[in-house]
C-alpha cells in the first residue's frame, strides 16, 4: 500500500489519532478528501446563525453531523473566526487555510477537492500562485488545532495566542 485516501479536516481529524503516525512510519501517503467539509470550512458560512444554513446535500448532512459531534454550532464558529484571522493574514479565503491546514500535516502530499463551480477551481489555485503562497507556521498549524481541540474554550485567548505568533 503507498496510499490511503481518508476523510480528513479540522472538522474531522481521526487520522491524527494513529492512522496519520502509522503511514509516516511505513511511508503510506494519505491522500484527504472533504478537507472543507461540504463547503462548511469556508467564508460562507461565517457570522450565518444556525437557521440560515441550509443541509440541503447529503455531504453537508455528513458534515453537519460532524461538526455537532465535535463541538457545535458556537465552536464551529469560533473556529471560522480564527480561520478568518489567519486567511486574512495570508491574503487568502478561510477554504485555503482550512486546505493548507491539512495539506501540512505529515504523510499529506496532496487533497482531494471537490471544487463544485469554476470560482472554487480558481480561489484554490490562489493556495499556489507565486504571489500568494499560503504556508502556515508551525505556531499557526499548533493553534488552529488548539482550536478545534477545545470545544468550550475562550475565543479572547486564543486570539491572544493568535497574535503573539
Amino acid at each position: 500500500m503507498v496510499n490511503n485516501q481518508v476523510q480528513f479536516s479540522l472538522l474531522d481529524r481521526r487520522p491524527l489519532l494513529e492512522m496519520q503516525e502509522y503511514c509516516v512510519q511505513n511511508q503510506i501517503g494519505i491522500t484527504p478528501f472533504g478537507v472543507v467539509a461540504g463547503g462548511f470550512l469556508t467564508n460562507k458560512y461565517l457570522g450565518v446563525e444556525p437557521g440560515q444554513v441550509a443541509v440541503d446535500t447529503s455531504s453537508k448532512s455528513k458534515y453537519a453531523s460532524v461538526l455537532n459531534q465535535v463541538g457545535g454550532y458556537q465552536w464551529y464558529q469560533d473556529l471560522l473566526q480564527v480561520l478568518n484571522l489567519v486567511a486574512d493574514k495570508h491574503q487568502q479565503t478561510v477554504a485555503n487555510v482550512a486546505t493548507r491546514w491539512v495539506l501540512q500535516q505529515p504523510a499529506v502530499p496532496a487533497v482531494i477537492i471537490g471544487a463544485r463551480t469554476a470560482n472554487h477551481v480558481a480561489d484554490h489555485q490562489a493556495l499556489f500562485t507565486v504571489h500568494n503562497t499560503c504556508h502556515l507556521t508551525t505556531p499557526t498549524l499548533q493553534l488552529l488545532l488548539l482550536v478545534t481541540c477545545a470545544a468550550k474554550c475562550d475565543l479572547l485567548l486564543q486570539l491572544l495566542v493568535f497574535t503573539a505568533v
